[in-house]
C-alpha cells in the first residue's frame, strides 16, 4: 500500500510544516471510496432539495425561510444566484459589462482608422471599461467572502 501526503501551511509557518499521511484513491477499497466521496445519488439528492428550497423562497417572495423542525433560518449561501432575482440582476451586469467593452473597442477602432496608422490598441482602457460596470459585483463578493470568514472564524472558536 502506497501512502502519499498532502501539507498545508502558512507561509510564516515554514520552518515548523506538520504533514499528515492520507491513503491514495487508488489504494482505497470500494466501501472506502463509497464513504469518502458523494455518490451519484447522495448529489442529486443535494440537488433536488436546492431545488425545493429555491421554489419555496420564490413562492413565498422571502430569503427568510425557518426550519420547521430546529426553528433555524435556512442559509441560501451559494444559491442566491439561483434565485430569479437575482439571475436576472447577474444577467444584466454581464450584459451592461460587454456594451461597455465594445463601446470601447469600437472607439479605439475609430480612433485607429483616423490616426496611428490604422492600428489603436489600449487593453488598460478595455480593463477600465470592464472594472467601470463590474465594481459593485466584486465590492459585493468580497463583502460576502468576508462574512464567511468571519462566520468561519466564530464557529472555529467553539
Amino acid at each position: 500500500m502506497i501512502k502519499k501526503n498532502v501539507t498545508f501551511a502558512p507561509i510564516h509557518m515554514l520552518n515548523t510544516v506538520v504533514t499528515d499521511t492520507y491513503l491514495s484513491h487508488r489504494d482505497m477499497t470500494y466501501e472506502e471510496k463509497q464513504t469518502t466521496w458523494i455518490q451519484t445519488h447522495e448529489a442529486l439528492l443535494i440537488k433536488y432539495q436546492c431545488k425545493r428550497l429555491l421554489m419555496d423562497v420564490e413562492k413565498f417572495g422571502t430569503e427568510d425561510l425557518y426550519d420547521n423542525e430546529t426553528g433555524e433560518k435556512i442559509c441560501l449561501r451559494g444559491l442566491e444566484s439561483c434565485l430569479k432575482i437575482h439571475a436576472l440582476q447577474k444577467k444584466q451586469n454581464r450584459m451592461e459589462a460587454r456594451h461597455e467593452v465594445f463601446c470601447e473597442q469600437e472607439d479605439q477602432y475609430t480612433r485607429g482608422l483616423f490616426g496611428n496608422n490604422g492600428c489603436y490598441y489600449d487593453d488598460e482602457a478595455i480593463a477600465a471599461a470592464y472594472q467601470s460596470k463590474t465594481i459593485d459585483c466584486q465590492t459585493q463578493a468580497e463583502w460576502k467572502a468576508n462574512l464567511d470568514r468571519y462566520e468561519i472564524e466564530d464557529y472555529l472558536k467553539e
